[in-house]
């Protein structure tokens, strides 16, 4: 059974990325892309105007540097509030 009351464990933190982080960010949400859309192709998809299950065509199949600004964005603000999560987690000792 679900809780009816959610408490998030979002941090709350005001670290903010430098140029080299930035450009981290940039070159992971391009290989995030490229893995998601090679395991796409691997299981028969491929480029389409419209999303179809059926068809297996998605409209995001396209390289990285061809996505509009919405999706790339969507790639990035993800691992933008990791990258700004990290320095406040906890660390494991070994």
């Amino acid at each position: 059974m679900i809780s009816s009351c959610y408490i998030t464990l979002c941090l709350s933190f005001s670290v903010v990325l430098n140029n080299d982080l930035n450009n981290i960010v940039q070159q992971f949400s391009e290989h995030y892309h490229d893995a998601w859309a090679s395991r796409k192709l691997d299981n028969g998809w491929v480029y389409g105007e419209q999303w179809s299950d059926v068809n297996k065509t998605h409209p995001r199949l396209k390289p990285y540097s061809i996505l509009n600004d919405y999706v790339s964005k969507l790639c990035n603000d993800s691992f933008t509030l990791a990258m700004r999560a990290y320095p406040k987690l906890p660390r494991l000792s070994c």
